[in-house]
């Protein structure tokens, strides 16, 4: 997304910008209508990847060298001035318009673009078990500016440094082009390789990896390094009869990435080998220079069009914090009139930064010395960082002066906080009432998950002992991480009783397969035989385990049990007997816990942020949220003892998010620390039986 070469117009490049900028915003306003308008970030990179290369080249060749500090600095007058105007914005935006609830997450993603590293913040997210669910933030978007500042970054820092290492071997300096050709087919050799080989096997982190994407931009810039070194043969190719009576090579990249944008969507294993289709077009849009056919030239020097490309970048920034804000303040996709205003807000924001704040910047007095483009730099990631840093500290410190009234909430079973609306003794009103004063950004992150002892993805092994020490009884504790999010209840509640739990659990691995024999090529194969072996180790473990007289069950059966699965992965009646009935067998007591309901959308504290002041907001009605257990069935066979607390979650007709003041799920399907320990009492005396 930088500028064209000073003193060279490439109307094509910017009509080129233009298309890209109209498919990412048409993706993001009406995705139903351009699934795979994602892939206009790609022609970003390759137009980036082209117009950097091309001037380094230019600058190698001219001077001998290339500055590093120099190019770096301008790029910072190119790109963050409206980037960090864009972030403050933003920060406004968090905390006057949008609910707190969203608030941490936010500061932290802002802070993570400002220095450029949001895409890395992403892909660590999306591959974290916990963080998979976050709900997008208004600056997601800046993952993809992310990616190119760290090419800036790293692309001429490459050339400097393999120069350096041929100008030592070879004794005498290498032209500049080949230096930049050799480099970028390095490059797309290897990084495009690593694509296909990552987006096979872990897809979530392959989306926004640099190394999957830097192959995108040398594309670009081994087709700049063609068109320096052999200008008469590209000339040559562009003057063709056919080539030019036809536009071919820009109307086939045009059909090309147009065809991506349709026929892709968001199922699509991207970038991958995928990603080469919208490269390709982009190369050949390029190559193909100014068009002189077909009535194209008009189009594409057309004055909207080439001021679109030139608004680009701002556009880019400014559509989808406001289509973001829309969606979360309304719980719902925008209408169609809706999404006209968004683009037309967009483009008019768009214009203003172009005018105001993008040429002004560039042609700063200040930014165009170095240190004052570094300062700036150095200045506004200190400023966002200090904003996260500083609300989080605010907030923690809130959080523990409330934790006294919390703790007498939660003992006072004849009160009506959290579970106790539903089972304890006493009468209350509207248990199902979201309240002003129930605090969502705490509820989003009620999970202590650094206290769960998980058998995370790159573990074998992590079992740990809660409750009591020593105590006389010795329980188990089986299953994923839903067992995990109430360690700290069970923790609590049988540190007094006398019973030490030792905990088998793993993220995503319900404790009842044994292993098959699948072969494990894809991610979720991979992680799904490592769930039976694990399985397996469980099943011995408890079988040799004499003290231990009674194991329990807490999983997320309606998952595991779930008609999508394969079906050599889904969880049977058959699997859980064959798993109990050994422990029955060796004189152990089995206790199956029934999971609780199933919600629908992806952050119940950021779907009640749309409902404050309503009865039963984000509910679900009960046969949706207690699907079939294929545990009813088992325990009814082996004598299993079955503990339902389906009437702690729901009444005759619906299951409920936010019980007794207290929101059920920190996210859509974990239960929050508050409500387990208001759960506790009513399933620890099912436990014990007192």
């Amino acid at each position: 997304m930088t500028e064209a070469r000073a003193g060279r117009f490439l109307p094509e490049i910017q009509a080129l910008r233009a298309l890209a900028v109209v498919l990412v915003v048409l993706y993001h306003v009406w995705p139903e209508r351009l699934p795979g308008g994602f892939i206009g970030v790609d022609v970003f990179f390759v137009i980036s990847g082209y117009l950097i290369t091309d001037h380094l080249v230019r600058e190698y060749e001219g001077r001998g060298t290339i500055s590093l500090t120099r190019f770096w600095a301008r790029r910072i007058r190119r790109l963050l001035p409206a980037a960090f105007v864009v972030l403050a914005a933003c920060v406004v935006l968090v905390f006057i318009v949008l609910p707190e609830v969203v608030r941490q997450e936010t500061l932290r993603q802002i802070a993570a673009a400002s220095g450029y590293v949001l895409n890395w913040v992403l892909a660590f997210d999306a591959v974290d078990y916990l963080a998979a669910g976050n709900e997008p933030t208004v600056v997601q978007h800046y993952w993809t500016l992310s990616v190119e500042e760290q090419f800036y970054l790293g692309w001429p820092l490459l050339l400097v440094i393999v120069g350096a290492v041929l100008l030592r071997v070879r004794r005498h300096r290498v032209s500049a082009t080949a230096l930049a050709g050799w480099s970028a087919l390095a490059v797309i050799v290897v990084s495009f390789g690593f694509s296909v080989y990552l987006t096979w096997f872990t897809p979530k982190l392959a989306f926004f990896a640099t190394t999957t994407r830097a192959w995108e931009f040398a594309a670009g810039g081994l087709l700049a390094v063609i068109v320096v070194r052999w200008p008469s043969l590209v000339e040559r190719l562009r003057s063709q009869r056919l080539v030019a009576s036809t536009s071919a090579l820009t109307v086939l990249g045009v059909a090309l990435i147009v065809a991506a944008s349709f026929l892709l969507d968001g199922d699509s294993a991207f970038p991958g080998w995928i990603a080469a289709v919208p490269v390709l077009g982009a190369l050949l849009v390029i190559l193909g220079g100014r068009p002189r056919a077909l009535g194209l030239g008009p189009i594409v020097s057309w004055r909207p069009i080439q001021y679109l490309g030139d608004i680009s970048y701002s556009v880019y920034l400014w559509h989808w914090p406001i289509l973001l804000t829309l969606v979360v303040l309304t719980a719902r996709r925008p209408t169609l009139l809706e999404g006209v205003a968004i683009v037309a807000a967009t483009l008019v924001l768009a214009a203003l930064t172009k005018h105001f704040v993008e040429d002004p910047g560039r042609r700063s007095a200040l930014l165009t010395r170095r240190r004052g483009a570094f300062a700036l730099a150095a200045i506004g990631v200190v400023a966002f960082v200090g904003v996260w840093v500083g609300t989080g500290a605010v907030a923690a410190s809130q959080a523990q002066a409330d934790r006294a009234a919390l703790e007498r909430a939660i003992a006072d079973t004849e009160g009506c906080f959290g579970a106790n609306a539903l089972l304890g003794s006493g009468e209350c009103a509207d248990p199902f009432l979201l309240t002003p004063d129930v605090d969502l950004a705490a509820a989003a992150n009620d999970l202590a998950y650094e206290d769960w002892c998980l058998t995370w993805y790159d573990e074998e092994w992590v079992s740990c002992e809660i409750g009591a020490t020593d105590g006389a009884e010795t329980w188990a504790l089986v299953g994923d991480s839903h067992a995990a999010s109430m360690v700290e209840a069970f923790d609590d509640y049988f540190a007094d009783r006398d019973v030490t739990i030792v905990t088998y659990m793993r993220y995503g691995c319900d404790g009842y397969r044994l292993p098959n024999g699948v072969e494990a090529l894809t991610d979720d194969e991979r992680q799904d035989a490592d769930c039976r072996e694990w399985a397996e180790r469980v099943q011995r473990e408890l079988a040799s385990r004499d003290d231990i007289s009674t194991v329990m069950f807490l999983n997320r059966t309606s998952l595991y049990a779930s008609e999508g699965r394969p079906d050599d992965r889904r969880l049977t009646v058959e699997n859980i007997t064959a798993t109990w009935e050994p422990l029955i067998g060796g004189g152990k007591r089995v206790v199956a816990i029934k999971d609780w309901p199933v919600t629908e959308g992806d952050s119940i504290p950021v779907c009640l942020s749309a409902h404050v002041g309503e009865q039963g907001p984000c509910s679900v009605p009960r046969d949706v949220g207690m699907p079939y257990d294929p545990q009813d069935d088992a325990a009814a066979e082996t004598g299993a003892e079955l503990i339902d607390l389906t009437d702690a979650f729901c009444d005759d007709e619906r299951c409920y998010s936010v019980i007794g003041g207290v929101v059920v799920y920190p996210d859509h399907n974990h239960i929050t620390g508050t409500y387990s320990r208001t759960l506790m009492p009513y399933l620890g005396s099912l436990l014990t039986g007192r």
